[in-house]
């Protein structure tokens, strides 16, 4: 978050440009949100601060502003740069007062929407979960053969997330092996990740002796047996989980 707010509530960042687009003048909230005093800006073009993709419809609307002077046009979902180099989601309003005696130029009101988008996501990756879980409950409900339910519900986890593979491994007390019972995605098993684990080998086997879940985006809190297999496979996270509590 570059929300830098004296109250850490979000804010909006005013700006007013000359009809060259070059920065006269920007309020605080431009430092809290993006980094940048007007000793920074003055006098720089603004759209050196926009994502280049963003810039044509940016200028559309300025255009559009300049056109219809005192009558706002509006800028939806364009990035700008903050001071730290990353991009920062905005809408905005335009307004040409370039012919008002006091402002003299085009006094934009931008409106950072990170916020909304983050929650957006949020609510966008429950509302999936939600019906995942729906999907994982008819499949047992309707029952059949484990293997054919447990099949199901690998393919149906593989097609929401989604992920490259997704496996359950089931413990045969005979052989004391984890053995792989369900599938779905792409993945053949080699001598890096057999199909068959022993207990507390590798990291399906130290998720089923621990009996507690690991999610991990680093190869290196893979057991080193085999980090060569997922750095060559490129996988770059890992969820397990186990079955049993």
């Amino acid at each position: 978050n570059h929300e830098r707010s004296p109250n850490n509530r979000a804010v909006d960042v005013v700006v007013i440009l000359d009809m060259a687009g070059n920065f006269r003048y920007v309020n605080p909230a431009c430092q809290w949100v993006l980094g940048y005093s007007l000793e920074d800006v003055l006098g720089l073009p603004a759209d050196q601060y926009v994502h280049p993709v963003d810039r044509p419809a940016v200028q559309l609307v300025m255009d559009q502003a300049v056109a219809t002077p005192n009558i706002p046009a509006y800028l939806s979902g364009y990035r700008v740069r903050h001071a730290d180099g990353s991009w920062c989601m905005f809408n905005a309003t335009v307004t040409a007062l370039l012919n008002d005696e006091t402002v003299q130029g085009m006094v934009v009101n931008c409106y950072d929407i990170r916020e909304r988008e983050q929650t957006e996501r949020a609510l966008m990756e429950r509302s999936r979960l939600a019906e995942l879980e729906a999907e994982i409950g008819r499949t047992l409900a309707e029952g059949g053969a484990l293997s054919t339910v447990l099949d199901t519900c690998c393919q149906k986890v593989a097609q929401y997330f989604p992920a490259r593979f997704v496996r359950v491994w089931q413990y045969d007390p005979n052989t004391q092996l984890l053995n792989m019972c369900a599938s779905a995605g792409q993945h053949s098993f080699t001598v890096d990740f057999p199909g068959r684990i022993p207990m507390g080998i590798g990291v399906v086997g130290q998720l089923a002796r621990r009996r507690q879940s690991q999610v991990t985006h680093q190869v290196d809190e893979i057991p080193a047996v085999e980090q060569d297999w997922f750095r060559r496979e490129v996988i770059i996270a890992l969820a397990g989980y186990p079955l049993v509590s």
